[in-house]
């Protein structure tokens, strides 16, 4: 293998990037991170085992469940992918600017594609997740992967701190030119005294459903500041024992044509 080729092994340099990032963490912060690694990794490391020795043997599986296989497998893979995409989002947070990749979106479809990624993680917690659209329009002017990371991260968090039976909804709806995105939960909640601390970056709560929940603590702090870029409001409700509802106002308006834009932070 010669020097020059070596770069072609790496199309996406994320990884390299990944690699490099976490080693500006203090060991307590790597050791969140990779809580939060884990149950993916292991879901998909499963998937993996299967689908190899599955294949060895083409008449032991039907394509329903060779397809079902390939569902669970591919939907771990983005939970995975986001959950990288945090660490290499707070990087870019570190800057001064952040650029935005403005184009109309159908947001309905787009807020469905990142709820229906939690399938496998709802129906192994057996919570219960429902998607409520409210939009008469569907489309709207906005940074697509940014607005799929705030309701990432947000259904994120009401997944990882419900319990068996408890609910959580999504729902979408446009008032007065402006969007509103709310995700509720019926979960642990959050004490009243640390509610102006849940965007701070790293910050960890009080109330856990266990150890292996704690997470980076990053996902409300990304939240916030993509809210914030996108010319957006974020509230927060929440009683322990009861929920918590975060709710997410955007500006509503269409483009002529995409554009990127230059976004100081």
């Amino acid at each position: 293998m010669s020097f020059m080729k070596f770069p072609e092994l790496h199309e996406d340099l994320d990884i390299l990037k990944f690699y490099n990032l976490i080693g500006r963490y203090n060991p307590n912060e790597l050791l969140n991170m990779i809580n939060e690694f884990n149950p993916t990794i292991d879901t998909l490391v499963v998937l993996s085992k299967f689908l190899k020795a599955e294949s060895r043997d083409k008449s032991s599986v039907s394509y329903e469940k060779a397809n079902e296989y390939f569902e669970n497998f591919y939907r771990n893979s983005l939970v995975f992918k986001k959950i990288i995409d945090n660490a290499l989002d707070l990087n870019k947070l570190e800057s001064c600017c952040f650029t935005l990749s403005l184009s109309n979106i159908n947001l309905v479809s787009s807020v469905k594609n990142v709820v229906d990624s939690f399938e496998n993680a709802i129906r192994s917690k057996k919570v219960s997740l429902e998607f409520i659209n409210y939009m008469d329009k569907s489309f709207v002017a906005c940074d697509e992967e940014k607005l799929q990371n705030i309701v990432f991260n947000l259904i994120y968090n009401s997944v990882k701190y419900t319990n068996k039976n408890d609910k959580i909804i999504i729902s979408i709806k446009e008032k007065d030119n402006k969007i509103y995105i709310c995700v509720e939960d019926t979960g642990v909640g959050i004490p009243s005294d640390e509610l102006p601390k849940v965007f701070n970056k790293f910050f960890q709560g009080s109330i856990s459903i266990s150890e292996m929940d704690k997470g980076m603590g990053a996902g409300l702090f990304i939240v916030n500041k993509f809210v914030k870029i996108l010319d957006g409001k974020i509230y927060i409700y929440s009683k322990p024992n009861k929920g918590t509802k975060i709710m997410i106002e955007l500006p509503f308006f269409l483009l002529e044509k995409p554009c990127k834009k230059l976004v100081a932070i």
